[in-house]
């Protein structure tokens, strides 16, 4: 790799090589705080959690599951509470898919 040019300037792939190292640094040091970010309101809004849940599925999750079944399922599911003699006893969801631009 040529770090100068010929006019003492850095060549191109020197360019390309600390662009990408400053870019990597500042990724770096940027993704941890976002993590912390998150728990910007604990000790001010709520209290620290003492203690950590973690949920358990009393169902088996598909393997085969996708977001097509899964949006197929929802399409059925509001299908049938239409369908029934009487009002649904809750809301459902209206919109299962993400918006589209027209």
């Amino acid at each position: 790799m040529k770090i100068f040019d010929e006019t003492g300037r850095l060549g191109a792939a020197a360019r390309r090589f600390f662009g990408c190292l400053v870019l990597s640094l500042f990724f770096s040091s940027v993704a941890p705080l976002s993590a912390v970010a998150g728990d910007r309101y604990v000790g001010y809004y709520y209290p620290p959690a003492q203690s950590k849940e973690v949920y358990g599925a009393r169902a088996e999750p598909l393997p085969d599951a996708n977001r097509e079944s899964r949006t197929g399922f929802i399409v059925g599911f509001n299908r049938e509470m239409r369908l029934r003699p009487y009002p649904p006893a809750s809301l459902s969801l209206r919109r299962v898919m993400k918006p589209t631009s027209s």
